[in-house]
């Protein structure tokens, strides 16, 4: 069942997500309770929340496309399936991978200036997005939410700055780990076995992750399955954490 109501309680108008524009999406039950139960989201006033909710356009995306594309960026949701994200410069590399119900701001949206990040569908994926001057309307309507927003933002930052720094410093088996951990805390699912990583990443997404060849990847993960901490198939199990967080220190 799809819905386009908004979020507020006993607020029967049309939303954003969709306010029933042409050849828009709209979203699932189940879509808007995961936007909805991001803790940012709710620390947010429920008049802010339903000003968001009418005033979001709602995209299905194809895999590798951009959330904004050439537009400049504002607030985005990622309602069902997967987003990467990555540095706004050309040949940037994926830095890490948001599940659903992630909400995300580039700083530039805030501060004005050339975009920070890129954030594209991994695979299919529909997302919930507030272009800038629609933020800014909100922010204006709401500015009690400025604080808020802005700490969004330098959450952004703070996702990818220490990621970053991984990449420059630590050797290959430590990267693989540490990316394989990401995964695990973002899409982890429990098992009998051990915790499964429902996203589907062939080994070069993984290696373009830790920034080397799928073929050093490869005899990466299959050391660690050699040792006991995961089994590589089509989705990777982590079977023993521990040994997983001593390899990635």
């Amino acid at each position: 069942m799809r819905l386009n109501l908004a979020w507020s309680d006993g607020d029967p108008r049309p939303s954003g997500f969709g306010q029933q524009r042409p050849h828009q999406p709209l979203l699932t039950l189940a879509e808007r309770a995961g936007l909805d139960a991001a803790p940012w989201f709710q620390e947010l006033p429920a008049a802010a929340r339903n000003d968001i909710a009418r005033h979001c356009e709602v995209r299905t995306l194809r895999s590798g496309s951009a959330v904004y594309g050439q537009e400049a960026p504002g607030l985005c949701g990622i309602a069902s399936g997967a987003a990467s994200i990555r540095l706004h410069t050309a040949g940037a590399g994926v830095i890490d991978y948001l599940p659903a119900g992630t909400w995300i701001l580039d700083p530039s949206a805030l501060a004005g200036g050339p975009p920070f990040l890129r954030i594209e569908a991994h695979r299919r994926a529909t997302v919930a997005r507030l272009p800038r001057e629609a933020l800014r309307e909100v922010l204006h309507r709401h500015p009690a939410c400025g604080t808020l927003m802005q700490a969004l933002g330098y959450a952004a930052v703070r996702r990818v700055t220490p990621i970053l720094d991984d990449l420059a410093r630590l050797p290959l088996k430590s990267r693989v780990a540490r990316c394989v951990l990401r995964l695990c805390d973002n899409f982890g699912a429990a098992q009998a076995e051990g915790t499964r990583i429902a996203l589907v990443l062939h080994q070069d997404e993984i290696g373009q992750m830790a920034r080397a060849s799928r073929q050093r990847v490869n005899l990466e993960l299959k050391a660690l399955e050699a040792a006991g901490v995961l089994q590589v198939a089509k989705q990777i199990v982590v079977c023993d954490r521990a040994l997983l967080e001593a390899a990635a220190s």
